[in-house]
């Protein structure tokens, strides 16, 4: 295998991860969903998820169009990419010192089903899935190109991932909450997702200098 295809493959792994990472780790959409099918079932939950997936995907798309503008300001996509690293830090902290006390409370806070109005509306208001898309649009999108396919490609790659992962947490909702109700056990899985996404952080802003140091 040559250079080039490693590199490549190095490339793939990296963007996977990022999404990975912050998909599966708990955040409003997972936490939600969860909680939604432990107290009313999967199908109750379905109209929840619809919502969340369409949102998610709407803020996406307009993402990926509206960050065309910073094709020809590279000094701000330049500073953008150590505002976000600093951003994917803030939130791998949160995550590695987050309360597993959190998990059980989400359950007695929710009183009614959730509909899909309430899944698609919260994503137009998530700072996180912004966030997420900015990056991917931004530092990731250009390590392939600058063709508007490959930001589509990632868009619905990204949605792909984000419809994954919160199925899951929709799906094993009631085991996981029961695995997390175990603060020694909570606490771990904080540890490595929150690990992890600091990893990806890393790659973020030195990508550059670790490459010519390979």
């Amino acid at each position: 295998m040559c250079i080039r295809d490693r590199d490549s493959i190095s490339e793939y792994i990296i963007v996977l991860s990022y999404m990975i990472f912050l998909s599966f780790s708990p955040g409003p959409n997972n936490i939600l969903c969860s909680v939604n099918s432990t107290k009313y079932g999967i199908r109750k939950t379905l109209p929840l998820l619809g919502g969340v997936i369409s949102g998610f995907f709407l803020v996406g798309f307009t993402t990926s169009l509206t960050i065309e503008f910073f094709k020809e300001q590279q000094d701000i996509v330049e500073n953008m990419k150590y505002i976000c690293g600093l951003y994917l830090l803030y939130l791998s902290y949160l995550i590695a010192t987050d309360d597993p006390e959190n998990y059980k409370e989400s359950v007695d806070n929710l009183e009614s089903s959730l509909k899909f109005k309430d899944g698609f509306l919260l994503q137009l208001i998530n700072g996180k899935i912004i966030f997420y898309y900015i990056i991917l649009m931004t530092t990731y999108a250009s390590r392939f190109g600058t063709d508007y396919s490959i930001k589509f490609s990632l868009l619905v790659a990204a949605t792909i991932v984000g419809f994954s992962a919160t199925s899951s947490w929709m799906l094993i909702g009631s085991l996981l909450r029961k695995f997390l109700s175990d603060s020694r056990k909570a606490k771990i899985t904080n540890y490595i997702l929150g690990t992890l996404l600091a990893i990806v952080a890393v790659d973020l802003v030195f990508h550059d200098e670790i490459m010519e140091v390979m």
